[in-house]
């Protein structure tokens, strides 16, 4: 009777570890499941917030489907093109307002017609239309921003042909428009029509006075950039709408 009561007591222990283990099994398994259903649920919501990231920033640098639209200057009753871009409403083509010392490339008034007019920075200033003004430094680094980047700016700005090379025409995605006009230096001379294009802006340099920022946008390179040279010399002038 004795031995019978023992054995037993040790069937019933080895019966409560196992009802132990398989009761720690279980909630080690439903544990397991758990942590997989968390993991799975923060990885999901990441991916989700990443692809939302992705896509701002795709639609941010890529061309939008804008549409050329056109105004009158009352001043002459020239008809310009103009686009928008981002929050910007920039002229699609260079100004061409005849004014007292503005300038057409190597003084062939064709050259005015398909290009615009060369125009010192002081005068540049004074020459938009109204409701228009000469952009800032800042403006432009808000329109490269808004074609992709300064990197690739030049190529999604310039036009698709009438470039020094064909491999230097742009894709002109923003229809912006840029051809290269080329300038006219302060000593009369003209230089690089077809191989550049520089567009003046209204700031001024910090460190000379005699000097103001342009945007430069050249046959050799994808990018566009922002440097400054005297006031003298005739640039292009491009637009943008007032706020």
């Amino acid at each position: 009777m004795l031995y019978y009561t023992s054995n037993l007591k040790i069937e019933a222990k080895e019966l409560l570890k196992k009802l132990h283990f398989l009761h720690s099994g279980v909630i080690m398994k439903r544990f397991t499941i758990s942590i997989f259903f968390i993991s799975f649920f923060f990885f999901a919501c990441s991916e989700s917030n990443s692809s939302s990231a992705n896509e701002s920033e795709k639609e941010n640098s890529e061309p939008q489907e804008s549409v050329l639209e056109t105004f009158t200057d009352e001043r002459d009753g020239q008809e310009y093109k103009y686009i928008k871009i981002g929050n910007q409403t920039w002229m699609a083509e260079n100004l061409n307002y005849e004014t007292e010392d503005s300038y057409c490339y190597d003084e062939v008034s064709a050259n005015c017609e398909k290009y615009g007019r060369l125009y010192a920075w002081e005068l540049a200033l004074e020459v938009c239309p109204d409701y228009w003004h000469l952009p800032s430094k800042m403006e432009f680094e808000l329109l490269m921003k808004n074609v992709g980047g300064e990197a690739i700016a030049g190529q999604m700005l310039k036009s698709k042909a009438d470039w020094y090379t064909i491999r230097g025409n742009g894709t002109d995605d923003f229809k912006f428009s840029a051809f290269p006009a080329g300038m006219r230096n302060s000593d009369g001379s003209f230089e690089d029509i077809s191989r550049n294009a520089s567009f003046w802006t209204e700031t001024e340099s910090e460190e000379d006075e005699y000097m103001a920022y342009y945007l430069v946008l050249d046959y050799s390179v994808e990018s566009a950039y922002l440097r400054y040279h005297y006031k003298g010399n005739a640039r292009s002038v491009r637009c943008v709408k007032d706020n």
